[in-house]
């Protein structure tokens, strides 16, 4: 709001599938997929209340899916304790899928991990941006304009996304030519309002303990 701030890239939420451990289930095409009960067990999710993406994630899946689905989720992941446990944890074989960020999942395609494979939701995904502000009467604010110019920039923003696969907040940036992923406009996507996730954090953090203290 009032261009408080600005995004600098999106996370877009993805399934992320490791193949060979998937031995003879089918390949999932969605949340919905994982909440029926043979996916128990099979599939990791980072605790909401420690990572930001994560958060995201579990808020979109309760706004729209309900309580219900927020529950069958709860019910059948494996709870890890950070974002890089998830997807490491796919990459390594620990688990069949992960419910984690594009980016991540991306560099072990790209590291010549035939097996891993990103699934995006068909019934629409999620966005987590990263901001960045500038302070207001910070000590070096022409250092701080620059860096910020800097970030924004064509050059810089091409660069990540070739690099570490950071979906720019550019829109003049070829993604999919640059980096293999789809561009944004062909993804299905399921819109959350971020002001309000983020005064709903409390509540939610909540409900994910309950959810999962009943499973």
């Amino acid at each position: 709001p009032n261009d408080l701030w600005i995004g600098t890239n999106n996370h877009v939420m993805v399934l992320m599938v490791n193949e060979k451990q998937l031995k003879g289930m089918p390949m999932p095409k969605g949340w919905r997929d994982l909440m029926e009960p043979q996916w128990k067990g099979k599939f990791a999710l980072t605790d909401p209340s420690r990572s930001g993406t994560a958060y995201m994630l579990v808020y979109g899946l309760l706004r729209q899916f309900g309580l219900d689905g927020l529950n069958a989720i709860a019910r059948n992941a494996v709870i890890t304790g950070s974002s890089g446990a998830t997807y490491k944890g796919v990459a390594t074989g620990e688990y069949p899928v992960g419910l984690t960020i594009e980016y991540a999942a991306q560099e072990f395609v790209a590291g010549g991990q035939k097996e891993i494979k990103l699934v995006y939701p068909v019934e629409g995904t999620y966005l987590a941006p990263e901001g960045m502000v500038l302070i207001k009467g910070a000590k070096n604010m022409e250092a701080a304009k620059a860096f910020y110019n800097a970030l924004m920039s064509r050059e810089v923003q091409e660069a990540l996304l070739v690099k570490h696969f950071r979906r720019p907040a550019r829109s003049d940036v070829n993604v999919a030519k640059l980096s293999g992923l789809p561009e944004l406009k062909s993804i299905k996507l399921f819109p959350l309002d971020q002001q309000a996730a983020a005064a709903e954090y409390e509540q939610l953090v909540a409900l994910w303990g309950r959810a999962v203290a009943a499973a």
